[in-house]
């Protein structure tokens, strides 16, 4: 440097041993006393906060995400929790996880993933598995491009007279083919 600035010459400054070990017992004694176990509690307890009240929200977020989004593993992370109080939230998430997927037309792999899923915890329930199957015929006639259900495929509709104590006025009216599987792969 003195060679670009010959007139500039290094400054050296000597520092007494017993000031310098002042300031760094000072600079030590600070750094003891930022981190105590009182500030780490509190640390630990806004984490702790953090966490409970979010837990509620990111659940009620991934309730309506489908397989592929971001935030479906929360969803299946926290479907035991909730199936403490609803037992049918299992098959309803996967039945509406299908529902969802054929509206959005993803691709047929994730679409048979989860009417596999979906196929394996409607079994006790009728509704669920009706609902299921309805959606899975309306996307094979969207695909194939049919507006009525083809010869082979069975709709069923049954009327009931509610104002009498028992079902006395039962019609069964059957529309298309007669089948007798309401699944396509068989099983009954």
């Amino acid at each position: 440097m003195s060679h670009v600035f010959p007139e500039l010459e290094p400054i050296r400054v000597r520092v007494d041993p017993g000031v310098r070990a002042r300031h760094l017992a000072a600079i030590d004694a600070e750094i003891a006393t930022s981190v105590t176990p009182k500030s780490n509690r509190r640390r630990l307890l806004a984490i702790a906060l953090a966490t409970v009240l979010l837990l509620p929200v990111v659940a009620l977020a991934a309730e309506s995400s489908a397989p592929g989004d971001f935030l479906y593993p929360f969803k299946r992370a926290f479907e035991p929790v909730v199936q403490i109080f609803d037992d049918d939230i299992v098959a309803t998430h996967r039945v509406g996880e299908v529902e969802t997927l054929i509206s959005r037309d993803a691709s047929r792999d994730v679409v048979d993933r989860s009417v596999t899923d979906a196929r394996d915890v409607v079994i006790d329930h009728p509704f669920l598995r009706e609902r299921l199957e309805r959606a899975i015929d309306e996307a094979r006639r969207d695909d194939s491009g049919q507006t009525e259900p083809s010869p082979t495929e069975t709709t069923t509709a049954t009327v009931t007279d509610r104002a009498a104590p028992t079902p006395v006025d039962t019609t069964t009216t059957t529309v298309g083919g007669s089948s007798d599987r309401p699944y396509a792969d068989g099983r009954g």
